[in-house]
């Protein structure tokens, strides 16, 4: 079996991303485009994070930001902590920056309790 390039696997992954009617669809779709190419993940988790309907998909875009390479991902993750309109989404976000090791994500969650 030959595999397709990332960029055509890609392709049909961002479309169930934004546009399955299931949440389940869209947050296993969400998963694998942070896998296959977490640049083109970033924007759309964004996007699941702030608007998809669903809490379920939302609290999955934020752990799946919190696992991007790099930490691509963390600059995202303390917008959602500081400024999210949905409590729960920004408990989450922080949890998410605790648990990431990641240098930023401990100076913002300090200034955060301050």
């Amino acid at each position: 079996m030959t595999e397709l390039p990332a960029d055509r696997a890609a392709a049909p992954l961002r479309s169930l991303a934004s546009d399955a009617t299931h949440p389940e669809v869209r947050i296993r779709a969400l998963e694998g485009l942070a896998e296959l190419s977490p640049t083109d993940a970033l924007s759309l988790l964004e996007q699941a994070t702030w608007s998809d309907k669903d809490p379920e998909v939302r609290e999955d875009a934020v752990w799946a930001l919190a696992e991007l390479p790099g930490g691509s991902g963390i600059p995202m993750l303390v917008k959602v902590a500081r400024i999210h309109p949905d409590h729960d989404l920004r408990e989450e976000a922080m949890e998410a920056l605790a648990e990431s090791g990641d240098d930023r994500a401990r100076r913002a969650l300090r200034s955060m309790a301050q």
